[in-house]
């Protein structure tokens, strides 16, 4: 269990790299882009990202405090990760609660890379610190579909960056067929 834990952490904080190291060379007039008025720029997709997987460690975290409150994992919990994880794979759009859409403006890339290794860390903590039995516990809560084990966390982080990754890539592609 921890393996598979570590394998999807190691890939989830892989494609953070290889964002940042992409998104390095990017000019701040693009990051700062928004394709449309009511869309969201690049640096306000990482801000998003970002303070949604912050605020689930903060979850994760205070549910730790009291380990002999948690619930052991069960069916409902994987029919909530599976639907969360499906829902995001197609284009229907799940409205983000107003803690993680309140975006600002405009931002600097660096600021987001520094605060964002602090809460990978912060998980990567957890994740070796914390028994397996507590791992396969329900510690994490999504807004819309409820608790569910860190298994289906970083599942849930994971369709989460791989979706906006698809709308940052998008508004590169806008971006270089307009220069």
């Amino acid at each position: 269990m921890k393996n598979k834990i570590n394998t999807k952490f190691e890939k989830l904080e892989n494609d953070r790299k290889n964002l940042f190291l992409r998104l390095k060379k990017v000019n701040k007039d693009i990051l700062n882009f928004k394709p449309q008025e009511n869309k969201w720029s690049i640096i306000q997709i990482i801000h998003h990202l970002y303070k949604s997987e912050q605020l689930s460690i903060v979850y994760i975290k205070r549910k730790l405090r009291d380990t002999t409150k948690v619930k052991k994992s069960g069916l409902g919990s994987l029919g909530r990760g599976l639907i969360l994880e499906w829902t995001l794979r197609f284009p229907t759009k799940l409205t983000a609660p107003s803690n993680v859409s309140d975006v600002p403006d405009i931002a600097k890339l660096e600021l987001y890379n520094e605060k964002w290794v602090r809460i990978r860390k912060d998980l990567s903590e957890i994740i070796e610190n914390t028994t397996v039995e507590i791992l396969k516990s329900d510690i994490f809560k999504h807004p819309s579909v409820g608790e569910m084990n860190m298994v289906h966390a970083l599942k849930f982080m994971q369709a989460h960056f791989d979706n906006h990754k698809k709308q940052i890539d998008n508004i590169l592609q806008i971006k270089n067929n307009l220069v």
